[in-house]
């Protein structure tokens, strides 16, 4: 639709553009944006625990454990 010439679809180019670049820049988000940011999270609470309690966990669970909803 993006490469149609017919005056029909002229007034349709600017949507689907945004669409494609919205769909685009979700995906890039979703799979790479958020995992790093999980990652740098992840490593600033051993970090936090580091500091805390000078010695680094032995474990990720000693920094964040398990959410356990089921045995509220």
């Amino acid at each position: 639709m993006i490469l149609e010439k017919r005056l029909q679809a002229q007034l349709l180019i600017p949507m689907a553009i945004s669409i494609a670049f919205g769909v685009a820049f979700a995906t890039i988000g979703t799979l790479i944006i958020i995992p790093c940011l999980l990652v740098i999270l992840s490593d600033l609470r051993c970090l936090w625990y580091l500091i805390w309690n000078l010695r680094w966990p032995a474990t990720r669970e000693t920094v964040e454990p398990n959410c356990n909803i089921g045995r509220l």
